[in-house]
């Protein structure tokens, strides 16, 4: 994995909270989170300003697991209304390394169902993988106000 983020990395965001994102790559985006009532909401508030803001069209947005061993209930909230934002914009949201006990909380707030199963992956490289084989489609990004909500026209 340091090999291929050797030759890609773009930026790296540092945070001194429990939440925090790891790297930029182009047209990927690795997030590892503690995720629970009081940092969900500026978990979703970065990673969307990440993709507004990437040099170049984010296509995955892959979520690091394997430090969470819960998400509560306003976490998964925020996670869900992350998950229509990135599908909104034809970004392919995935998991790597969740635990049975994580995915069964994700199954119990109906998020589980919304991610299939050829996106969550037993390990960052296997995502990155993933990423790399899949063909890219370059689609007009939908217009959206400064709340994220798609603009007609």
């Amino acid at each position: 994995m340091a090999d291929v983020l050797a030759e890609h990395v773009v930026f790296e965001v540092e945070s001194t909270d429990p939440m925090q994102l790891n790297t930029y790559v182009p047209g990927r985006q690795c997030a590892d989170a503690e995720l629970f009532y009081a940092n969900a909401n500026q978990f979703v508030d970065d990673v969307q300003g990440l993709v507004e803001h990437a040099p170049d069209p984010v296509r995955w947005v892959v979520l690091d697991a394997g430090s969470l061993t819960d998400v509560d209930y306003s976490a998964g909230v925020s996670l869900a209304g992350l998950i229509d934002y990135l599908q909104a914009r034809g970004i392919t949201f995935a998991l790597a390394r969740a635990d049975t006990g994580l995915l069964h909380t994700l199954q119990l707030y109906g998020i589980r169902k919304r991610i299939p199963d050829d996106r969550q992956f037993a390990s960052l490289d296997a995502a990155v993988a993933a990423f790399r084989a899949e063909p890219v489609v370059r689609l007009p990004q939908p217009r959206t106000d400064p709340q994220g909500k798609p603009v007609p026209g």
